[in-house]
């Protein structure tokens, strides 16, 4: 071996420990108090994690030869003890009440038809419903996880029982994106994407949100499409459409590809649902809340609202969203990861909120068709926790606008030098070369 092949794998070890040893200390910071009161000490972790991150990724764009079946293990074994590493960091507040809501269903009512301040739920009010947050709110959870919910609930009603539950899903993306990228002829190893990445270690495995249900079925329906098991990715569309209603979008795209898989998915959506219909309109509690809330880190439509109403600016950038997915369905022939990579990428940037582990939904399709900018905004979102800090001096969720500046502009930048060094690469004579480190050949591994 080389000297320069063994300084590169001294370092890739190296960054892998860093990311370890730096997701051990992330975990453990709130052992001295509030994690509000350090997110310079947090932010300065993720940080150093990240960079650690972006040497794995780099190492797997740049790496050649075969499949790597050595690596892909070592990196998918990382990214699970980096989970079970995280596990003990500090949670999001929601998870109190996801646990109420799991036992308002073993009481026998409909979370999304009752509050957790309405007097017939006086009964469960203890030391967690103190701590549930949005009171008067009923359920905006998709059906798919309330009824996770209340399975946890029956076998033991604790936030750290929501995320165990939640973690064991998360141990099923990696393992079906791994397999979705050898169907895709890529090397498992790709994963590091995905299951390194600092960004779906604090929101999935510290923090306990609820998109890493979604995320599993979209691999796992993903895995199916290249296999062409058109019903088994119904379903699991199907499932990750209850899981998170987000995941509509590829429904449309199953459309398209097979009908019948589209029908057989809105036919579990419809039974997903149903043991939920009784609360009607209440169903819609989460789009309803989400779309009536202020303008929250987002990119067009604030741009949009210096020169227009905010209604008109959501109404711009829905029309061009649906506009934009649906032309990408009928007039490319994508393949999944392909179509959901450009259409969460360009969801992300007309959402009129948009909360740091969203990026996850697009680093999920990176694996099979690496895209640096979402490398480089799941980092630029270390500034995003200024928000923990605000709310825990304040009681409020307010974005400072600079960490806004500092969170969009990197992508921005990003985004217009890979497409200008993808032109350049087309032209050149070193096209291939090109197309290596960017990571972004279709169908055969780098």
């Amino acid at each position: 071996m080389s000297v320069a092949a063994t300084v590169r794998q001294g370092l890739w070890w190296l960054a892998l420990a860093g990311v370890l040893a730096l997701a051990l200390v992330a975990g453990l910071i709130d052992s001295a108090g509030a994690l509000s009161r350090h997110i310079g000490a947090f932010q300065l972790f993720y940080g150093l994690g990240f960079a650690g991150y972006v040497w794995l990724v780099w190492s797997r764009a740049m790496a050649r030869g075969g499949d790597h079946p050595q690596e892909a293990v070592v990196l998918l074994t990382a990214a699970i003890v980096l989970r079970l590493v995280a596990f003990s960091g500090p949670s999001s507040e929601q998870l109190y009440r996801y646990v109420w809501e799991g036992r308002v269903q073993l009481e026998g009512w409909n979370p999304y038809s009752v509050a957790p301040n309405d007097d017939q739920m006086a009964h469960l009010r203890d030391e967690r419903w103190e701590a549930v947050v949005d009171r008067d709110a009923t359920a905006t959870q998709a059906p798919l996880a309330e009824m996770l919910f209340a399975v946890v609930a029956w076998v033991y009603p604790a936030c750290g029982s929501i995320k165990l539950a939640l973690l064991g899903w998360e141990v099923v993306s990696l393992l079906a994106l791994a397999g979705w990228a050898r169907a895709a002829g890529r090397s498992a190893a790709w994963v590091v994407v995905y299951g390194l990445s600092p960004l779906t270690v604090v929101a999935f495995a510290m923090e306990g949100h609820t998109d890493g249900l979604m995320l599993a079925w979209v691999a796992l329906a993903g895995w199916a499409s290249l296999r062409r098991r058109w019903y088994a990715c119904g379903v699991c569309v199907g499932l990750a459409v209850l899981s998170k209603a987000i995941a509509l979008v590829l429904l449309v795209w199953l459309l398209i590809r097979n009908p019948r898989s589209a029908l057989m998915a809105l036919a579990v959506i419809l039974i997903g649902y149903l043991p939920y219909s009784a609360a009607g309109p209440g169903l819609l509690g989460s789009f309803a809340a989400y779309t009536s809330g202020p303008l929250f880190n987002s990119l067009v439509p604030q741009c949009l609202e210096s020169v227009m109403s905010t209604w008109s600016a959501g109404a711009l950038c829905l029309i061009f969203f649906g506009s934009y997915v649906l032309w990408l369905a009928t007039c490319r022939q994508l393949e999944m990861h392909e179509f959901g990579l450009r259409a969460f990428g360009v969801m992300l940037i007309v959402l009129p909120a948009v909360h740091y582990s969203y990026v996850s939904w697009v680093l999920l399709f990176a694996v099979l068709d690496l895209r640096w900018r979402w490398v480089v905004l799941s980092g630029a979102m270390v500034f995003y926790f200024e928000v923990w800090g605000v709310h825990g001096r304040t009681g409020m969720y307010q974005m400072p606008a600079i960490s806004e500046f500092l969170i969009w502009v990197p992508l921005v930048v990003a985004w217009v030098a890979e497409e200008a060094w993808r032109a350049w690469a087309i032209r050149d004579d070193r096209r291939r070369m090109a197309m290596h480190i960017m990571g972004c050949e279709r169908y055969h591994d780098v």
